[in-house]
């Protein structure tokens, strides 16, 4: 897997074949197909009063990956990913 950050524009992924996924032990996806050979990009959301970006980088793995291990698919990680991030800007 590969994620992108591309600032205010959003974030790009880049998904790994199936096979390949399939090495990733405990971590692994139990809905395989809708993580395997897929590349996406999703935009932000607008944030009104703008703060700051501090931790966003961390927070952006973090919700990330999280939503990954609870099995969310790859869409909804994203879409997590997206409004948290908005969230952390905004409550700064």
């Amino acid at each position: 897997m590969l994620l992108i950050k591309c600032g205010s524009n959003g974030v790009y992924f880049k998904l790994a074949s199936n096979k390949r996924l399939q090495e990733m032990g405990l971590a692994m996806p139990s809905k395989l197909a809708s993580w395997s050979d897929q590349e996406l990009f999703r935009e932000t959301y607008v944030v009104k009063n703008f703060k700051s970006a501090l931790a966003g980088g961390d927070t952006t793995i973090a919700v990330f990956l999280s939503a990954m291990l609870k099995n969310y698919n790859v869409y909804d990680s994203l879409k997590i990913r997206m409004k948290n991030w908005s969230a952390l800007l905004y409550d700064l």
